[in-house]
């Protein structure tokens, strides 16, 4: 049976337990949480500012590692299975999505889409800033992925500049009119998937990529064009013209 007594009553005006006789009271209070545990672990290293090192363990299966140092080359490997078809697109969506929130928390998660789409980011104030998003990978050479395949690892060796090539090889292979007409480019983001690759999208890497090839991306008539590694750290725009 409950004692209802005010908190702030003398002890000798209580009356006693029925069950023990104390006129001591306790107060009791329960506070539950849930705790979410991963195994999944990563880091980025930088140096003045700039990334030069990531790692993490394996996601869905592949573990990547990247290293930059200046005046030197990039070295990068990925463990596991190599990724099939479009399994890694929504998650290089999502990656986009948290870097194109910083700049408008309007926008939403990802969302699957068909024909030239992969995803659409929509907008919640305004449908016209919907991103519509087409992803290739951001190394296309199909060696490197049968390698992984086949060996379960790969790993190479390259230069900013060579880095920058392959880079500019990816978005060639969506800028021509076979696979996206010069006509439906002005409404489509174009994401380069650099998450399984997170060297590409080191700050030496952008840079080399903007001076080399910055103002021909720019002229391919894409909404925008976007460089995606593992985190929004490691996501740039590209078709950004560099110099006068």
């Amino acid at each position: 049976m409950p004692l209802e007594h005010a908190p702030g009553l003398a002890v000798e005006d209580r009356t006693p337990c029925q069950s023990c006789g104390s006129t001591a009271r306790a107060f009791t209070d329960t506070l539950t949480e849930s705790v979410k545990m991963s195994d999944h672990v990563s880091y980025l290293q930088e140096r003045q500012g700039r990334a030069i090192g990531f790692g993490e363990s394996p996601r869905d299966g592949r573990s990547t590692a990247a290293a930059f140092e200046p005046h030197s080359e990039l070295r990068f490997s990925v463990c596991g299975s190599s990724p099939q078809g479009e399994e890694d697109t929504l998650s290089a969506c999502r990656v986009l999505a948290q870097r194109l929130r910083q700049d408008d928390p309007a926008l939403g998660e990802p969302e699957p889409a068909t024909g030239q789409l992969d995803c659409i980011i929509p907008h919640s104030g305004d449908q016209r800033l919907t991103r519509n998003v087409q992803v290739v990978r951001a190394v296309v050479d199909p060696n490197l992925w049968r390698t992984l395949g086949i060996a379960g690892a790969v790993s190479q060796n390259v230069s900013a500049t060579e880095a920058a090539n392959s880079i500019k090889a990816a978005v060639e292979l969506k800028a021509s009119d076979r696979k996206i007409p010069t006509k439906d480019r002005r409404t489509i983001t174009l994401a380069l998937d650099a998450t399984r690759l997170p060297g590409l999208a080191f700050d030496a890497v952008v840079d080399q990529f903007r001076v080399d090839h910055g103002s021909w991306a720019n002229g391919l008539g894409f909404s925008a064009i976007w460089l995606v590694g593992p985190v929004p750290r490691l996501v740039w725009r590209l078709d950004e013209r560099v110099g006068p």
